[in-house]
């Protein structure tokens, strides 16, 4: 099955381009003109993350064509697109074909629905596949959070990124410090020059609040274990 080939590949493209987002997104912590991802990419990873489940489908299908072949019927319809369901109950009506002929499939592609999993990744790649299709780009926001504050380069003391902290009456290198660090909640409301604070960020979807690369590695992990689990099952028909 060439699709088995073609989405590995294509995997191992996304998994290139997700880090060079990733390195944009460590070095916005610090630099103030990096606003948001290239929303391009963005796009082009979540169609070609989508895209990678509708070529499995395609190869489903194959198989089970062939095993409905040998029983003299045939599909009414076609069925071109991954399905993603809210219930077990909604899956099975959609690919009733897939559960009686393929039932080892029909579990693997259950194995990875929000029902069975408790994970979002797969309901939010279809859906936003759909409003990249249909709409405008998704806007995007940049959180910032701090990561550690450097003292005179010096030391570093890590931060969490809900921390309330007050360090006061601070010196560096003999000099007294004129203000107070002061951070509530991760983000500094006061600090002083020679004390260097690093923050943290990261890119989110403005109008659906879901953060951009955690979505896109969480969702590459997922397709990359179900491409393994469905092709060691489909070269076994």
């Amino acid at each position: 099955m060439i699709n088995e080939i073609n989405i590995k590949e294509l995997l191992n493209s996304i998994e290139n381009r997700m880090k060079k987002l990733k390195t944009f997104e460590k070095e916005a912590g610090e630099d103030l003109n990096k606003v948001e991802l290239d929303s391009i990419e963005v796009m082009n990873l979540i169609l070609n993350l989508r895209m990678c489940l509708d070529w499995a489908n395609n190869d489903i299908m194959e198989k089970v064509d062939a095993e409905m072949l040998k029983h003299n019927t045939k599909r009414k319809k076609q069925n071109d697109y991954f399905p993603y369901k809210e219930t077990e109950a909604e899956l099975e009506k959609s690919i009733p074909q897939i559960k009686q002929y393929l039932p080892n499939v029909y579990g693997i592609i259950s194995s990875i629905q929000y029902f069975d999993n408790n994970q979002h990744w797969l309901t939010n790649i279809c859906k936003l596949t759909k409003n990249i299709k249909h709409k405008t780009k998704e806007e995007q926001v940049k959180e910032t959070s701090v990561a550690e504050i450097n003292f005179a380069n010096h030391i570093n003391l890590p931060v969490g990124g809900n921390s309330n902290i007050k360090i006061s009456g601070n010196y560096v290198d003999g000099v007294k410090q004129e203000n107070d660090v002061i951070i509530k909640n991760g983000k500094v409301e006061s600090t002083d020059k020679l004390l260097r604070v690093i923050e943290n960020a990261e890119f989110k979807f403005k109008e659906s609040n879901i953060f951009i690369l955690k979505l896109l590695y969480t969702s590459y992990e997922g397709i990359k274990e179900f491409h393994r689990a469905l092709y060691k099952e489909l070269n076994k028909i």
